[in-house]
Formats: C-alpha cells, sequence, structure tokens
C-alpha cells in the first residue's frame, strides 16, 4: 500500500474507502469531530463522504441515503459544483459551515448560515448545501481562509482582513455585536496582514512585521491583551511586541503563536492543560512554552472542540499537550510521530484534521523510498559515476532512478550528454558534499545539511530546476537562521543570486537589527550590503533586538 493510502487510512471517515480512489486525492479535509470529509483528487474533482450535518456535504440531500434520520453519504458523491474549480484551501467552522478557496483567490461557502456566516447577504435557519461564490469578494485574490465556531475570515494577497456572520462577542471587529452578512473589511491602520485565525468566537491577525492583533470574545483571555474583556475592535498583543510573530494558530478557546527564532508561546483557556505551562491555570497573556526543548518550527491545533496542543522543534521531534488519550498532559510530551498530522488522527480522538492534508509533489511509497535510498553511492549495481570537486571525487548512481525523480537528469540522459555513454562526468562547479547532497536528496527525499550548507544546495537545486528542493532548503534555512548566521546568509544568497532569499534573510535581520549589529559577523560584512540594511532600518525607522 502506497503512503497516500496509508496517511489518510488514520481516519475512521477514509479508512473504509476504497485504497485506490484513495490514491487519486491530492487534498483531504476531515472536520466535524471526524464525521465529514471533502476530498479534491489529482483530476481536480471533488468528492463529499459523511453525515452531511447542516448541509456540510456541498450537494443536494436529496440523491443521499436516509440513515438514521440523517442524509448520509456513505461512499464518495461527486460536488459538481466545486470541480474543477483547482481548489487549494478547505476549512469549516464548529457549527458546520464550510469555506474552500480557489487557487485564482475566489471564496466558496456552503452549509449553515444562521448567522449569515456564508456572507451571502442572508441569514436562513435551513442549511445552503451547495457551493456558492462569496460574490463581496471577488474583486480581491484571497489567500488565505478561517472559521470560527459561527463566523468567518478572509485574507487577501494585499493583506486586507475580511470578516463576517457571528458578531455576538464582536469577533467581526466593527465596533459592534451585530451580525454581519456580507465581508467586512477589518481596520488595521497601515498595517498589512500576513496570515489569519481563529478561536471559536475570536478573530486574529498578523502582520507583515510580525505584530499579531486580536478582537473578539476573550472571557479566558484568548485575545491575550491581559484582561477578560471582549473587545470590539482589533487590539495588539503587547506582550509579543518585541517578537516577530511568523505562524499563528487557534484552538477551541487557546491560541498558539510561532516566532522567527523558534520560540513558542500559548495563551487563552488551560483547563485540559492545552497552554503547556505546567498547570491549569487560564492565561490572559502569552507565556513562553518549552524553552528547553530547542528551536520549534511548526505548532498545530484545531477549532473543532479540541482542548488538544501539538508542535514539533527542528531536530524532528513531536510533543503533544493538553487533552490527549484521556488524559491532561500539562507540558509537553514527546511522542513517536514524525509529523503534526498524527497527533490529531488518534482513533480516540477523531476530533479533525488541524490542517489539509495535501500531497506533495515528492510522496511516494515509502517502503520504495527506502530501498532506492539504500542503494545511493553504492559502486556495485550502479551504472554511471559522477566526479566532483577538485579532487574528482566519486558519487555512484543510476540513471534510471535519476532520469525517474529528475526532469533535468531525464533530459540529459536523453542524448545532450556526451558522457552518457561514457558512464562517467566530472563536475567541477560543485563541492562534493553539496552535489552529494542534492543527489542523495533525489533518491530519499531527504535533505540534512545545515542552514548555510543548504544555501549551496539551493543554488544546485536552482540551477537544475529542482523546485521541491528549492522549497525544503528555503524551508531548513528559516529553521536555522540566527542574529549570527543572517548576514552570512545574505552574502550567499546575493553571490549565488537567489534574491528570494536575499531578500526574507535581509527582512530578518531588520527585524532583529540591533542583535545583528552586535554579532561578531557584521564587522566584515560586505559594505554595499551593509548599506542596504541600514538604508531597510532608516525607512522602516525600527531597532529590534
Amino acid at each position: 500500500m502506497s503512503s497516500i493510502s496509508e496517511k489518510l487510512n488514520k481516519w475512521a471517515i477514509l479508512c473504509v474507502q476504497d485504497p485506490v480512489f484513495l490514491e487519486s486525492v491530492k487534498i483531504a479535509c476531515v472536520f466535524d469531530n471526524g464525521n465529514q470529509a471533502i476530498l479534491v483528487t489529482r483530476d481536480d474533482d471533488v468528492y463529499t463522504i459523511g453525515t452531511n450535518n447542516s448541509g456540510c456535504s456541498g450537494i443536494d440531500t436529496t440523491t443521499c441515503n436516509t440513515v438514521g434520520g440523517d442524509k448520509c453519504c456513505i461512499t464518495p458523491r461527486k460536488v459538481n459544483s466545486l470541480c474543477k474549480k483547482q481548489l487549494v484551501s478547505i476549512v469549516s467552522g464548529i457549527s458546520r459551515h464550510v469555506l474552500a478557496l480557489t487557487k485564482s483567490g475566489k471564496v466558496y461557502s456552503w452549509g449553515y448560515n444562521s448567522h449569515s456566516e456564508l456572507g451571502h447577504g442572508t441569514t436562513t435557519p435551513n442549511p445552503n448545501p451547495i457551493p456558492t461564490i462569496i460574490t463581496k469578494l471577488e474583486q480581491y485574490q484571497v489567500k488565505q481562509v478561517a472559521c470560527g465556531a459561527n463566523h468567518s475570515m478572509a485574507l487577501t494577497n494585499d493583506g486586507k482582513v475580511f470578516v463576517w456572520g457571528y458578531n455576538g462577542n464582536s469577533q467581526v471587529g466593527d465596533g459592534s455585536t451585530t451580525n454581519c452578512s456580507t465581508p467586512y473589511q477589518v481596520p488595521l491602520g497601515d498595517a498589512k496582514c500576513e496570515m489569519i485565525t481563529c478561536t471559536s468566537d475570536s478573530s486574529y491577525a498578523v502582520t507583515d512585521r510580525g505584530k499579531v492583533f486580536s478582537w473578539g470574545c476573550n472571557s479566558n483571555g484568548e485575545l491575550g491583551i491581559g484582561s477578560t474583556t471582549n473587545k470590539s475592535t482589533p487590539e495588539e498583543v503587547t506582550k509579543l511586541q518585541n517578537q516577530v510573530i511568523t505562524k499563528i494558530i487557534g484552538g477551541y478557546y487557546h491560541v498558539l503563536a510561532l516566532t522567527d527564532d523558534g520560540k513558542l508561546y500559548t495563551w487563552g483557556c488551560n483547563g485540559n492543560g492545552q497552554l503547556g505551562i505546567g498547570n491549569t491555570n487560564t492565561s490572559n497573556v502569552p507565556a513562553r512554552v518549552g524553552n528547553n526543548l530547542g528551536r520549534f518550527i511548526e505548532i498545530a491545533a484545531t477549532t473543532f472542540n479540541s482542548y488538544t496542543s501539538a508542535a514539533k522543534v527542528a531536530n524532528g521531534k513531536v510533543y503533544v499537550w493538553g487533552a490527549y488519550l484521556g488524559k491532561s498532559l500539562l507540558s509537553p510530551v514527546p511522542t513517536g510521530f514524525k509529523q503534526l498530522d498524527d497527533v490529531f488522527a488518534s482513533p480516540r480522538d477523531p476530533i479533525a484534521m488541524w490542517r489539509n492534508f495535501v500531497v506533495d509533489a515528492d510522496t511516494t511509497d515509502e517502503f520504495v523510498t527506502q530501498k532506492i535510498g539504500q542503494s545511493f553511492n553504492k559502486k556495485e549495481g550502479s551504472d554511471f559515476t559522477f566526479l566532483v570537486g577538485e579532487k574528482e571525487e566519486p558519487i555512484y548512481v543510476h540513471i534510471a532512478i535519476l532520469k525517474m525523480r529528475s526532469e533535468y537528469f531525464s533530459k540529459q540522459f536523453s542524448g545532450n550528454w556526451k558522457e552518457a555513454t561514457q558512464k562517467s562526468k566530472v563536475i567541477k562547479e560543485f563541492e562534493f558534499k553539496y552535489y552529494k547532497a542534492y543527489l542523495q536528496y533525489l533518491y530519499t527525499n531527504e535533505i540534512d545539511v545545515t542552514p548555510t550548507d543548504a544555501v549551496e544546495v539551493m543554488r544546485i537545486a536552482h540551477m537544475h530546476c529542482e523546485d521541491s528542493l528549492k522549497e525544503r532548503c528555503e524551508s531548513l534555512i528559516f529553521h536555522g537562521i540566527t542574529v549570527d548566521n543572517a548576514l552570512e546568509l545574505i552574502s550567499l544568497a546575493r553571490t549565488y543570486k537567489l534574491k528570494d532569499l536575499e531578500e526574507k534573510c535581509f527582512k530578518y535581520a531588520l527585524n532583529h537589527m540591533t542583535a545583528v549589529v552586535k554579532s561578531k559577523a557584521y564587522d566584515s560584512f560586505d559594505k554595499e550590503l551593509m548599506a542596504k540594511l541600514v538604508r531597510m532600518a532608516a525607512e522602516e525607522s525600527i531597532m529590534k533586538t
């Protein structure tokens, strides 16, 4: 069985499905306490499975079987109104309304609408089962959507935040408690937002400068502003003003936030230890978690009646805390999981996916990948040799594997290289350890180098048009960037003309300007690049530690 089926089979609603059908899935969203699912196939068809609570299946209930009084689709049924729309994201609210985002930035909604959470300008006691585009957002290109219990959020490419739906706790952010039937643009001054999230009845936005704003319900301190008073307009979480937040995610009534240097903060409800601070006391301000566990790189939670939190650190270890398997874990507990997705697929707690399952372009059968990886750089059985670097050190490979895994090598071994018939090729332009790491990635889907070495591997990936490897390297770089190596990374990016990487490293240095200037690398930093950094700091009028 391939890895796609194995991963999807961890969810009870999917484990009874035909494995051949699951092999065609590229996006999956399991929600409503594990009772419903929306699936997108590689052919861009959309299917629904489950109980169809509140019309969340996306199809007319008359086409489903009646089971116990509910309209239930046990087998996958096609959602015709969403097929071929190029969906990239699907999210659902606790009270069962659903949003779907397309590649072109359009938003569809369906399901429960008694509080106008669908955003169509109406309030109806009966669900709207057919996905319908939100017309007020059509003029924008939306890049992220989020759902609370009965309200919805959208973030546009140009940093605007829209909210609509239930407003009894001021979660819309318009200064009132009146429900909002169409998307309302939340006033955030000149701030350009990069990320949004919801808890059950609260809303959050993170700016491009890493500032967090919150509004709405605050009965559990979930706004993080030092009180338990609801806020009807956005207010900055000032306890984080000296931090640069790069990721934020809302649980049921608690929040997790991750900084650009790998620190984790939590706040809000804590009755089951979901804050991970060693007790069950509610916190109305952000509290640092797991400062002895290393650099955090990923965080997870879900609004679906869940009191569970999870995070992953740079060494690959996954931790969980809060309500889990019938226990209240008050501090982060290490697990044997490799991915955060597995935490929420527990047979005992089938709550909901914390994010969509998305099939990576590199997803292959793990057993096959392991066997292929074992053959890397073994002279016996190889049919081609790269002689790399000044010493022309050998790396033994297999032409068939390289052609299968790389479009670049597929073209080269099809006749462009005269060396293909000679069974070897000298590579002088790259150092041995970097080229070896690149070739090993083609065999194993794994890259294990330092952040500075990742820049060198990224250069090879860029020249060989290996986009997935470039993304892996970029992720590794940003999970390992520090005030001590930021300037070196900028210099390497400039040397190899990796413009996007250079700009992102500049942004990190800018956010930590004071500490970067005090680092040992600053004295030897390229004068031209130094001048650019100083100009950027002057334009922003900031100095950060």
